[in-house]
């Protein structure tokens, strides 16, 4: 099997449960949210801070990756929700979406919250959703969410009762949704916090042109650490999202950290609505 063949099977394979799932899901929204694609050779370069550089066709953001028998306790993170900045017309769909989560970098096992920026045949909506593999997405309806919004989140694991605790606040309209959900075979092995070009069952969906996402005050907590981002000694990855199969134009550009080691941005390269 050549190489693209085989990226392609496990492109496939990554993303066959919540593809599956959606088909019984009664939604015209994408499925979200998929595992992380890996290019092929990724990740590369550690810098001298000791964060890694990863490239993903589908993620960008950052993501502390755990081994062993560290496992992953807690997430948290806040944003604002980007608005798309271009016209959405007839005929068209686009996505981007904004979450944090736990497992996906190097798991198929999901447990995440966020918001999205949908484009549908001329109408922009804007909503916030969970999921706990392998169901596809729960979309919140009884919220809504506004461009500019303030929004946090968190996805807390609790051990007295085995199960995930999802919670996403919209800081600006006054509003908090929580639920728990079961995931048995859930690895804990990574913490994210991720800008992602999401999928519906005929691929990858072109993202909706949002400019630059703000991501704060995003800490994680490990059976052996709780802190910032940028406080984890090891396993700390940048991640920035490439076009597929090419790799280029880099898509969505990931910064650095601030000086707290909580804060950073994603900025959409595309002038418009790209896979």
């Amino acid at each position: 099997m050549n190489k693209n063949a085989a990226m392609a099977v496990t492109i496939i394979a990554i993303l066959a449960l919540p593809i599956l799932a959606s088909l019984f899901a009664n939604s015209l929204q994408p499925v979200l949210s998929n595992p992380m694609i890996p290019v092929p050779g990724s990740p590369s370069t550690t810098s001298t801070s000791g964060i890694t550089s990863a490239e993903s066709y589908n993620w960008a953001g950052y993501a502390v990756v755990t081994s062993g028998t560290n496992k992953v306790t807690d997430v948290k993170g806040s944003w604002t929700v980007p608005a798309a900045t271009a016209t959405c017309n007839a005929n068209q769909e686009w996505d981007s979406s904004f979450w944090v989560g736990i497992d996906g970098y190097k798991s198929s096992t999901v447990e995440q919250t966020g918001t999205d920026t949908y484009c549908y045949e001329g109408t922009v909506s804007y909503y916030a959703w969970y999921e706990f593999y392998p169901a596809a997405s729960i979309t919140i309806t009884t919220h809504t969410v506004s461009p500019g919004d303030s929004m946090s989140a968190e996805v807390k694991w609790i051990s007295s009762l085995s199960t995930f605790k999802l919670s996403i606040k919209d800081i600006t309209a006054g509003w908090a949704f929580s639920t728990t959900g079961s995931v048995s075979v859930a690895k804990r092995n990574s913490a994210e916090w991720i800008a992602e070009s999401p999928f519906d069952i005929l691929g990858e969906l072109p993202l909706t042109p949002f400019g630059t996402a703000y991501f704060t005050s995003d800490t994680a907590a490990t059976t052996t650490h709780t802190g910032a981002i940028g406080t984890f000694a090891a396993g700390v990855y940048v991640i920035n999202g490439v076009c597929f199969p090419s790799k280029l134009p880099v898509k969505l550009s990931t910064s650095g950290l601030d000086v707290t080691g909580a804060n950073f941005n994603v900025e959409n390269l595309n002038p418009g609505p790209e896979g």
